[in-house]
């Protein structure tokens, strides 16, 4: 989340190349999470998981060619939503 947050201020503070940075940093951690899924195992869950991280990086293409913080928030807050639901789960499993 706290490249996302760098990737905003660099927008809004003309740094092009340090945003482009944060943001392909970002795309590449997405990325990293898709390849991580067990697809062969996870059934439903891990494709809608797959799908989300897919419509991330996919905003995320957009708010660079864009320069649109409100595309970088909508990032942040589908990964904070998905980072509590995943902890609250792993608060309730024990």
């Amino acid at each position: 989340m706290d490249e996302l947050e760098r990737a905003k201020s660099h927008i809004e503070n003309k740094r092009y190349e340090r945003k482009a940075q944060s943001i392909n940093k970002c795309i590449d951690i997405l990325n990293a999470l898709t390849s991580s899924l067990e697809f062969e195992t996870g059934g439903e869950l891990v494709v809608n998981l797959s799908r989300l991280y897919d419509h991330c990086v996919y905003r995320l293409y957009e708010a660079s060619s864009e320069m649109s913080l409100e595309k970088i928030d909508e990032v942040i807050l589908i990964l904070t939503n998905l980072r509590t639901g995943w902890e609250g789960l792993s608060a309730k499993l024990g």
